[in-house]
C-alpha cells in the first residue's frame, strides 16, 4: 500500500506543450479535408507555436528506420491490412466494461486511494496521467473505445510505468532536484520507451506496429504535405478517422500543414523501445532499478547509490521469470536481435 501524503510537493498543474497543440479550429478543418484530400489545413492555436518547440523531443532520426519498415511489413504480410490486425487485439470494450477494468488494476495493485479516474470530450490525448497535490488522474477521451488484449497494455503504460516511477521519485533525496544529484532531466527515452515496452506485454503477438509507424511517420512528414502525408500512410491504415488523427500528431503545433515540417515527438516511443530493450537485454532482463524514480537508463548505476528507498514495483514485475520471457518474445516477435547485439 502505497500512502497518499507523500504526493504534497511545490508543483501545480500548467498547459503542456502538447495541450497548446491543440488547434482551436480542428473540426472545420477536417470537414475540409474529408472533402477535399488534397487540401492542407490552416491551424488556428491560442498562441503561435515556435519552430523550436516542434523539436522538443528531439531532432528527426532515421537511425532505426529500416527496423521499423520490417516491422510494419511483417505485419501487413501477417494480417494483411491494419484493421485486421487490430481486431487480432478483440472486440472494443463498452464503456462501464473499461472502467470495470480499470477499477480491477488499482484494487489490485493497492492503488486506489491515490489514482482517480476522469473522462472528457475535450482531453487532447486518449489517455494520459496527471498528478494535483493529493493524487494522481487517469484521464480518459470520450468516447473510450479499448480492445480486450489491449486495455491491461494501456494500464502497465500509464500506471504500471507512469505511476510507479513517479511514486518513486517523489521518495528519493534528488526529487525536485536533479541537477544537485548530477541525474540527467531528459529521462523521457527512457519513461517512454520502458512504457511502450511494457504495454506489449499482455500480447500474444508484441508487433511495435503502432511504434514503428509513428516513427516512420515522423520521418515521412519531414519531407511531405499533410496531404501526401495521409496518402502515404494509407497504404498501412485505411480507416479515415484514424489516418486524420495520426497526420494531425505529425503535423500539430504547425499553422500550414502544406509545409514539411513535423512535431517530433511520436519518435520517442520506438526509439526509447530500442533503448530499453538493448538495456534490458544486457541486465538480465530486470526493470526493477528502472523504478528508482524518473531517471535515464544511463543514470540507473548512480541513481542506485543515491536512492534512500527501494522501489516500489507494479503486480506485473514481480514474476521475473514470467517478465523476461515475455521481453524475449517481443525482441524476437519484431526480429531485433541482431540490431540490438550490434548497438550493445
Amino acid at each position: 500500500m502505497i500512502k497518499s501524503g507523500i504526493l504534497n510537493s511545490k508543483q501545480s498543474i500548467k498547459l503542456s506543450l502538447i495541450e497548446n497543440m491543440q488547434p482551436l479550429n480542428i473540426e472545420e478543418e477536417k470537414a475540409k479535408f474529408f472533402f477535399d484530400n488534397q487540401y492542407n489545413p490552416q491551424f488556428e492555436y491560442q498562441k503561435t507555436i515556435d519552430h523550436n518547440s516542434l523539436a522538443k523531443y528531439g531532432t528527426i532520426d532515421e537511425r532505426y528506420a529500416a527496423a521499423a519498415q520490417k516491422i510494419v511489413q511483417e505485419v501487413l504480410e501477417q494480417y494483411e491490412s491494419e484493421t485486421n490486425f487490430l481486431k487480432s487485439r478483440g472486440r472494443i470494450l463498452e464503456k462501464n466494461e473499461s472502467l470495470k477494468i480499470i477499477n480491477e488494476y488499482l484494487k489490485r495493485n493497492q492503488i486506489s486511494n491515490l489514482v482517480r479516474v476522469r473522462t472528457s470530450s475535450s482531453y487532447a490525448a486518449r489517455t494520459s496521467l496527471k498528478r494535483d497535490k493529493t493524487s494522481f488522474i487517469l484521464r480518459l477521451r470520450l468516447p473510450i473505445r479499448y480492445r480486450e488484449k489491449g486495455i491491461i497494455g494501456m494500464l502497465n503504460h500509464e500506471i504500471g510505468t507512469h505511476f510507479y516511477r513517479w511514486i518513486n521519485e517523489i521518495n528519493q533525496p534528488w526529487f525536485e532536484n536533479k541537477t544537485q544529484y548530477r541525474l540527467g532531466r531528459n529521462y523521457l527515452l527512457t519513461e517512454e520507451g520502458l512504457a511502450t515496452t511494457n504495454a506489449l506485454l499482455p500480447l500474444e503477438k508484441p508487433f511495435l506496429w503502432s511504434a514503428a509507424l509513428n516513427y516512420l511517420l515522423v520521418i515521412k512528414g519531414s519531407q511531405m504535405s499533410f496531404s501526401q502525408l495521409n496518402q502515404w500512410l494509407k497504404q498501412y491504415v485505411l480507416d479515415q478517422d484514424r489516418r486524420w488523427n495520426m497526420c494531425l500528431k505529425i503535423k500539430r503545433g504547425i499553422e500550414d500543414t502544406s509545409l514539411p515540417l513535423v512535431f517530433t515527438k511520436n519518435q520517442i516511443y520506438f526509439k526509447g523501445v530500442m533503448q530499453i530493450l538493448a538495456w534490458l537485454s544486457k541486465h538480465n532482463y530486470d526493470p526493477s532499478r528502472l523504478y528508482l524514480g524518473k531517471i535515464t537508463h544511463n543514470d540507473v548505476d548512480r541513481a542506485a547509490t543515491l536512492a534512500e528507498h527501494q522501489p516500489v514495483l507494479p503486480d506485473f514485475i514481480k514474476d521475473r521469470g514470467a517478465y523476461s520471457e515475455t521481453i524475449i518474445k517481443i525482441i524476437e516477435t519484431n526480429k531485433l536481435n541482431h540490431l540490438l547485439k550490434k548497438n550493445n
